[in-house]
């Protein structure tokens, strides 16, 4: 196809053709660009993906856990809930616990179950045990997004 022809010439004007870029079909390109960027990680396998997964996990856990007790428990919401973690632990009752004895709590079970297992096994009834199950979610979803941003970059990759 031919070029597109530079209009601001006048006739009898030097040329200016060398100078001046000519815009032609052949020149246009149709591919994607991000294509041609090296986003790609070097994992080669899903088990080397998994293992830098966990490493950042563990990097975020390790990181953050011996500041997980410090600041004491401020917020009404985390106090509430710590109450019925000391219930579940005084009384044993998982199903149904009260708060003070006779306030049923209005969130879901499964956190202060996380939370009364963590008391158990660190034997501490504070706010680190409060916060631990917290930590260990956040440790699992962030090695969950990287396993995905890896799985995606891995598909993604022509090499």
């Amino acid at each position: 196809m031919s070029s597109i022809p530079n209009n601001s010439e006048q006739p009898g004007s030097p040329s200016s053709a060398a100078s001046t870029p000519s815009i032609s079909a052949e020149s246009i390109s149709t591919e994607n660009p991000a294509a041609s960027l090296p986003l790609t990680l070097p994992f080669k396998s899903k088990g080397v993906l998994l293992l830098v997964s966990a490493a950042v996990a563990a990097v975020y856990a390790v990181l953050t856990l011996p500041m997980l007790g410090v600041p004491e428990i401020y917020q009404v919401s985390e106090g509430r809930e710590g109450v019925v973690v000391d219930e579940i632990l005084r009384t044993g009752e998982l199903i149904l616990p009260l708060r003070h004895g006779t306030v049923v709590p209005s969130k879901p079970m499964l956190y202060h179950w996380f939370a009364a297992a963590a008391a158990k096994l660190t034997g501490r009834d504070d706010e680190f045990a409060l916060r631990l199950p917290s930590l260990l979610a956040a440790c699992l979803l962030l090695g969950a997004f990287c396993f995905a941003v890896g799985c995606i970059n891995r598909r993604g990759s022509t090499t």
